[in-house]
C-alpha cells in the first residue's frame, strides 16, 4: 500500500512538472525590444520627387532608420498587448548653379550652392501579439498586429519647414517575430513583415 501511494505521488509530480515546463514568456512579463530595420523606404520613395526640383543634380545624402522601441505586457499565456514607437528619416542634398554675370571674356559666371531637404516620420501604434506555446524556455515565436498614428515632417534648410499632411495618417503593422533568450532576462529579437519597422528588423530585448 505504501509503495502504491509513493508511486501515485511520483507520477503526479512527474505529470505536473512536465505540464508546467518553463516557457520563454508567461503572464505578467514585461518585455522591452529595441530594434533597427531595413529598408528605409524614404530614401527611395522621396528621391524621384526631389530630383525634379530646380536645376540641380540631386542625390540622397543620408538615411536613418527605421529605428524603434517596443514594449509588450503578457496578459495571458499566449496574448500580449503593447506599444510600438518607430522613427525614420532621410536627408537629400541638391547642388544648384545660378547664373550671375559674364566675365571680361564673355564667359558665364555661376554661383554654386546647395540645399538640404529633410524628411522625418514618427509612428506610434498599439500592438496585439499572439505567442505560440513552444514550451521552450529560450524561444519565443509570435505573430504581431498593430495599428496607430503617424506624423510626417518635411523641412528645407533655407526656405521652409512644413508639416505635410499624410493622406491616411494611420500606421499599421503585421509580421512574424521571434525572440531568443540568451539569459532569463536578455534576448535577441527579429521580426519580418509589412508596415512600421521595415520589412525586417532586429535588435536586443529585456524581460522584466
Amino acid at each position: 500500500m505504501r509503495k502504491s501511494i509513493l508511486l501515485v505521488i511520483y507520477l503526479s509530480c512527474s505529470f505536473f512538472s512536465s505540464t508546467s515546463k518553463a516557457q520563454s514568456v508567461s503572464a505578467g512579463d514585461l518585455i522591452i525590444d529595441a530594434y533597427y530595420g531595413f529598408p528605409n523606404l524614404y530614401t527611395s520613395a522621396y528621391t524621384p520627387i526631389f530630383a525634379f526640383e530646380g536645376y540641380g543634380s540631386q542625390k540622397v545624402k543620408t538615411g536613418f532608420g527605421p529605428l524603434g522601441i517596443r514594449a509588450e505586457y503578457i496578459l495571458f499565456e499566449n496574448f500580449g498587448f503593447g506599444l510600438d514607437v518607430g522613427f525614420r528619416n532621410a536627408t537629400f542634398i541638391t547642388t544648384y548653379e545660378e547664373f550671375l554675370t559674364y566675365d571680361t571674356l564673355g564667359k558665364s559666371i555661376y554661383n554654386t550652392y546647395t540645399e538640404e531637404v529633410y524628411v522625418k516620420k514618427l509612428g506610434v501604434m498599439a500592438t496585439l501579439n499572439y505567442h505560440f506555446n513552444m514550451e521552450d524556455e529560450k524561444v519565443d515565436p509570435y505573430v504581431a498586429f498593430g495599428v496607430g498614428y503617424k506624423k510626417q515632417l518635411i523641412s528645407e534648410s533655407k526656405y521652409y519647414q512644413l508639416d505635410i499632411p499624410i493622406f491616411i495618417p494611420i500606421s499599421m503593422k503585421i509580421g512574424f517575430g521571434l525572440r531568443y533568450l540568451f539569459t532569463p532576462k536578455i534576448a535577441g529579437n527579429i521580426c519580418v513583415g509589412l508596415g512600421q519597422g521595415g520589412v525586417i528588423n532586429g535588435g536586443i530585448s529585456a524581460k522584466f
